[in-house]
């Protein structure tokens, strides 16, 4: 099992800073922590490989764009409270937008005591799904003697967006199917 986060909430669709925000203020023994997640999916076709450049640019593209909420001394969340507050509609159902908390309102303060706490770490995760990355198909792929062309272009857009991520001082990490 994965991290927790005592606060989650779903920011998916129109102005959002990442898909899922994440946060703990550092209660307890735990380090305080501010994650955007970044997921996407993509049902396999015949001939995917399991290392998808063009599906992968996307995303890469999210986490890039959206860093500058983590830095400290930036905006506000994109949004509106209102939006937090209402359901999130998936595949025709409503479900919550908040998956951990209490109001969209003591989600942002507390999401902004974090980001303003020198020692909070800060995390930009990327959940990559179905034919966007397989870890079993990366190995494959990257034990080539020479690599296929897309395979490539995915390896240097994750370099790419590891060090724009550390350049701002966050932690890039990274889940995929096996």
């Amino acid at each position: 099992m994965g991290p927790t986060f005592p606060l989650l909430i779903c920011d998916d669709i129109g102005q959002e800073a990442a898909d899922f925000i994440g946060v703990d203020t550092g209660s307890g023994s735990n380090q305080p922590r501010i994650v955007l997640i970044a997921a996407k999916g993509k049902k396999p076709a015949k001939g995917d490989t399991g290392v998808s450049a063009s599906d992968l640019y996307d995303v890469c593209g999210q986490v890039a764009k959206n860093l500058a909420y983590l830095k400290a001394d930036t905006q506000a969340l994109p949004g509106s409270l209102e939006k937090w507050d209402k359901d999130w509609k998936l595949n025709g159902a409503e479900v919550p937008r908040m998956r951990q908390g209490t109001t969209a309102q003591a989600f942002r303060t507390a999401f902004t005591a974090a980001r303003a706490n020198p020692a909070a770490t800060r995390e930009m995760w990327m959940i990559l799904g179905g034919a966007i990355l397989s870890k079993k198909a990366a190995k494959r792929e990257f034990s080539r003697a020479t690599p296929k062309a897309h395979v490539l272009q995915f390896h240097h857009l994750l370099l790419s967006t590891y060090s724009t991520c550390q350049s701002v001082g966050v932690n890039l990490r990274i889940f995929c199917v096996p």
